[in-house]
C-alpha cells in the first residue's frame, strides 16, 4: 500500500462571507474604503488593492486569494450597487471602478440621485 504525506498548508486565510457589516451604498464610501483596505492591511494582502494579476503564477496562489477576497467585498457591497460592478475580474479592477465612481470626477452620485428622486413615488 502505498504511504501518502499529509499536505501541509502554509497560509491561514481567515474564512468570512464578507469583510464588514456596514455594506457599500451610496452614501459611506470614505468610511467603507477604509474598512477595507485596513482589513487587506491586517492580513498582508493589501496589495491587492494596487497590483495586477502576476503573469507567471503557475498554480494560480495570487489568482485564488484575490478571487476570495472579491468575493467577500462583494459580499460587503449593498444589492442596488451589484450589477453595476458585476463584469470586473479583480479586486483591483472593483476598487480602481469603485474610486472613480465615488470620487466625484464623473458625478455619478449626483446622477443617481436625481435619478432616484425623478423615479421615486410620493
Amino acid at each position: 500500500m502505498a504511504e501518502t504525506k499529509p499536505s501541509v498548508m502554509t497560509e491561514m486565510f481567515p474564512v468570512s462571507n464578507k469583510i464588514t457589516n456596514h455594506k457599500l451604498n451610496w452614501t459611506n464610501y470614505s468610511e467603507w474604503i477604509k474598512t477595507i483596505s485596513m482589513h487587506l492591511l491586517s492580513i498582508e494582502k493589501e496589495g491587492h488593492l494596487t497590483e495586477v494579476p502576476p503573469k507567471d503564477d503557475p498554480k494560480m496562489a495570487w489568482a485564488r486569494v484575490d478571487a476570495r477576497l472579491f468575493l467577500q467585498i462583494q459580499n460587503s457591497i449593498e444589492g442596488d450597487i451589484l450589477p453595476s460592478v458585476s463584469h470586473y475580474n479583480t479586486v483591483k479592477e472593483l476598487i480602481d471602478y469603485l474610486e472613480f465612481l465615488y470620487s466625484g470626477k464623473g458625478n455619478f452620485i449626483r446622477i443617481h440621485e436625481v435619478c432616484k428622486g425623478f423615479y421615486q413615488t410620493e
